[in-house]
């Protein structure tokens, strides 16, 4: 399940689509720093973002995000959860 955030009201969690990929780096409406700062902010526990980072960070709002993650070990990739869901059994 893949949800876009569109609502302002708090959730516990948020599950936010933003799978753009294609290699000129164009992410269309997600350029909309709104639509990040709406995700993040309406939270309440966590958020989980289904995306490509090499699309996303060639704009300035999503790299920064990216770089947040990053640096607080918070990305992971799909064959890593394909696996853990593998285990799990």
């Amino acid at each position: 399940l893949v949800l876009l955030v569109v609502a302002c009201r708090e959730k516990d969690l948020i599950l936010m689509s933003a799978v753009r990929s294609n290699r000129h780096g164009k992410v269309g409406f997600l350029g909309d720093w709104r639509r990040l700062n709406v995700a993040i902010t309406r939270a309440k526990r966590g958020i989980i973002v289904f995306g490509d980072p090499r699309t996303l960070q060639h704009d300035r709002h999503w790299a920064a995000y990216l770089r947040w993650c990053s640096e607080h070990q918070c990305l992971t990739s799909a064959s890593l959860v394909r696996k853990a869901l593998h285990r799990a059994g």
